[in-house]
């Protein structure tokens, strides 16, 4: 090693632990985590204090979770989004030195290979991307990448690296001088920059140059817009699973905390429910380590494994005394379809609970709708609260069961091949009543389905204007390294021309909240006391349904 690296080394050790930070952001693992439940503050002055109290703490993930709550309040206020950016940045760097499988791929690679996947990856949002690519902020955003990733402890464990807090502070300093002078103006002079950056940092630290480059290919994914992410190997094959419905684990959904790792939904069929875990349990230990040790999401990442593989948890079920479990992981199936009954048997009203939009959820749909046909169905409640999407093709499949004809939605890109008008052409359409549920947390894929069903007068759209994520990710395997990224290639608009991004579904019925400013036509909305029943806004669909709704006036 030369002695005028600016970094010293550690003495290699047999392990090396690397640290994530607590959160509550959804991942795409064997565990799904769900959004934060915390509730943006009523003005920004607190707001702010919030923020930079979960800043302090290092809780990237509930930073995210707050800020994107405050930003559906406040939707014109760049300040906000600017602390999104910045927070995305923080976690995104833990997260991918967290992952087992991108530390590999940095480890393995050298400046050619990293040069390599570079190019490849600014060839697909050149070719693919919704928007024009601006190099010189691809440049820029991989620079900030590059900074808040020289400061993570992860990133020092990963490299074997010890800086002092001077030294962090020089070569911040030569980073930013080194950036204010480089001028990007196009592809070529993008990659001529970052090479020369890339080999500079690494002759002053003695850093692989490959390490540098991969947080501009992070960087290049992050800079497009909020949906758009390079994907770890792991990553990769977790987003994959969660298409096809299935993957290898314990069949759980969970909250990680500091202390224990919350379950929040088990799977039946899956191992977990098997050996008895309940919603409400807490997992405190992993393969007899704590969690308040391991930190939230390490422990949760500590679930995976490969199929006929052990863990061992101690579970704090609700009400009763710890128990030690040793469960095998295998593969389990995600059903979307969570629930389908008859919740109003006299007026033979159906409930139908759709979670997710997968390969599977058209064939589910349509094996629930018959059973519960057998059942005495006269109409039908569609559950899409709380879903956050899936894929484009399952909401078209979906909404071709109801629809016998009409435009279900179009997709715009800069793309020619992603210019597409999607048409109802089911044959056995379903006609019986339709009630759809949503709510703020309704997104994506739940939005396509619930704007074609309620633009072509199929369906009364009941609860809270939805999310507004009115675009289309592709997901692209690479072909320089075993990784992957996602990618916005397009925009949605619903039958009527409506854009989803600009407001999302305004709801016909709204449960609970005043529509003061909404776009929504003053004869499609009726106002709805709250009823005091646990669920409000399903009480009102039945009514709805059951065509029992008698709007109130305030």
């Amino acid at each position: 090693m030369r002695s005028r690296h600016l970094f010293a080394r550690l003495r290699r050790c047999a392990s090396i632990a690397l640290f994530a930070l607590a959160s509550a952001v959804p991942t795409l693992a064997q565990v799904r985590i769900p959004d934060s439940a915390m509730e943006a503050p009523a003005d920004l002055a607190s707001l702010w204090g919030d923020v930079e109290q979960l800043e302090s703490q290092g809780r990237w993930g509930d930073v995210l979770s707050l800020l994107e709550r405050a930003r559906r309040e406040y939707p014109r206020d760049a300040a906000i989004r600017e602390r999104q950016v910045a927070a995305r940045l923080q976690y995104d760097s833990r997260r991918r030195y967290a992952d087992a499988s991108f530390v590999r791929l940095v480890s393995t690679s050298d400046a050619e290979q990293t040069q390599r996947i570079y190019g490849e990856v600014l060839d697909k949002i050149e070719t693919f991307h919704v928007d024009s690519p601006n190099w010189d902020h691809c440049y820029r955003t991989g620079v900030r990448s590059l900074l808040v990733t020289l400061r993570c402890d992860a990133f020092h464990a990963a490299h074997q690296v010890s800086p002092t807090a001077d030294q962090l502070v020089a070569l911040e300093g030569m980073v930013g001088q080194i950036a204010r002078s480089a001028r990007v103006t196009d592809r070529r002079s993008l990659e001529r920059s970052v090479a020369e950056l890339s080999t500079a940092v690494s002759a002053e630290t003695g850093l692989p140059p490959s390490a540098v480059t991969m947080e501009f290919v992070c960087g290049a994914t992050s800079s497009l817009d909020w949906y758009s992410s390079f994907l770890t190997g792991d990553q990769y094959d977790e987003v994959m699973s969660q298409i096809d419905g299935n993957f290898v684990g314990l069949g759980v959904e969970l909250k990680p905390t500091d202390e224990y790792l919350e379950i929040l939904s088990v799977i039946p069929n899956g191992p977990a429910g098997q050996a008895g875990i309940a919603a409400g349990d807490r997992i405190v230990e992993v393969d007899r380590i704590p969690v308040s040790r391991l930190g939230g999401n390490p422990a949760a990442d500590r679930l995976r494994g490969e199929p006929g593989s052990t863990v061992i948890l101690s579970v704090d079920p609700v009400g009763e005394a710890r128990r030690e479990l040793t469960l095998a992981r295998r593969r389990v199936e995600i059903p979307s379809v969570e629930q389908a009954r008859i919740a109003d048997p006299e007026n033979g009203v159906a409930y139908l609970k759709l979670s997710s939009f997968q390969r599977s959820t058209s064939q589910e749909v349509s094996t629930a709708l018959w059973s519960l046909h057998r059942q005495g169905m006269k109409s039908l409640v569609i559950d899409l609260r709380g879903n956050p999407g899936g894929l484009l093709d399952a909401a078209v499949e979906v909404a071709d069961l109801f629809l016998p004809t009409g435009t279900i939605v179009t997709t715009k890109g800069r793309n020619y091949d992603e210019n597409r008008v999607h048409q109802a052409e089911q044959d056995g359409t379903w006609r019986m009543p339709l009630v759809v549920m949503i709510d703020g947390d309704s997104a994506s894929a739940s939005e396509i389905l619930a704007g074609a069903l309620r633009d072509n007068r199929r369906a009364t759209v009941v609860g809270e204007r939805s999310y507004g994520k009115g675009s289309v990710q592709m997901i692209f395997a690479l072909n320089t390294c075993s990784a992957g990224m996602r990618l916005t290639t397009s925009k949605f608009f619903s039958p009527s021309g409506h854009a989803i991004s600009d407001g999302g579904v305004e709801p016909d019925v709204a449960v609970g909240q005043q529509l003061v400013g909404t776009s929504a036509a003053p004869d499609r909305v009726a106002l709805l006391r709250p009823n005091l029943e646990a669920d409000p806004s399903l009480a009102t669909a039945l009514r709805v349904a059951s065509r029992r709704l008698q709007p109130l006036v305030p």
